[in-house]
């Protein structure tokens, strides 16, 4: 299918994966000593209000852009944004990572593009994760969320250089799901509120050291690449499975 153009906030970086299965893991928070029916604690917060993605108000820069090589969107332009959500640690972070498939017809403007709420489409136009609990050092989260409800919206945007690209992701809803983009029985969800973002196209630029909508949630230009080699490792999985 396609792909967190971060700077993570996921966000348009250019990424390749390799391919290699994500170990199960597990997590330190599941109550072990707990009855059998008991459930896991979850990796990201129920909820998060309203959020902007922004550099203090002025725009942020970065490459936001980028072309597959492989799977179903490969030679296509996907605008890719995503970001470190609010709550996150210095080493362990919840991101979000929205992507949007470029039209023949080109992104459309003031126009709400609804997240494909299917994890095993291989057609999605816009699809949105948030990656749970990831840890800055193994490059790897402990749960992946996938977005059931939500759209994203461009009021502007542009491929070169010095590009204003604006707009928001609507109110959406995320469940959780595992590599192989099966829903999880009884497993975690969470929700966002309106989020705005005010960014600024830049070729192979990653300006200041980090991104994130809160200053705990940061990702160094490293932990960008690295999620987003995540990302299409996932949506590898996804179409692999949805083909079967």
């Amino acid at each position: 299918m396609r792909l967190l153009a971060l700077p993570v906030l996921f966000l348009a970086v250019g990424c390749g994966s390799d391919g290699t299965k994500k170990p199960q893991l597990l997590d330190a928070k599941v109550f072990l000593d707990a009855g059998v029916d008991a459930a896991p604690t979850c990796a990201v917060p129920n909820t998060f209000g309203a959020l902007t993605l922004s550099n203090g108000g002025a725009p942020v820069e970065s490459d936001w852009f980028f072309v597959p090589t492989m799977g179903a969107d490969a030679g296509k332009t996907v605008l890719s944004i995503g970001a470190g959500l609010p709550g996150s640690t210095a080493t362990v972070r919840d991101i979000i990572v929205v992507n949007y498939v470029k039209p023949l017809t080109g992104f459309a403007l003031n126009t709400a593009v609804p997240f494909d709420p299917s994890p095993t489409s291989a057609t999605s136009v816009a699809y949105a994760y948030i990656l749970g609990d990831y840890d800055t050092g193994t490059k790897m989260e402990a749960m992946d969320y996938f977005g059931s409800t939500g759209s994203i919206t461009l009021t502007a945007v542009g491929e070169s250089d010095g590009s204003a690209i604006t707009g928001s992701f609507a109110a959406s809803t995320y469940r959780e799901i595992d590599e192989n983009g099966a829903d999880v029985a009884n497993g975690c969800t969470s929700s966002l509120g309106k989020l705005d973002f005010l960014l600024k196209q830049k070729a192979m630029a990653f300006t200041g050291n980090e991104i994130g909508i809160s200053p705990n949630s940061k990702l160094s230009k490293a932990d960008v690449r690295a999620i987003m080699d995540r990302v299409q490792h996932l949506e590898n999985a996804r179409e692999q499975n949805a083909n079967q």
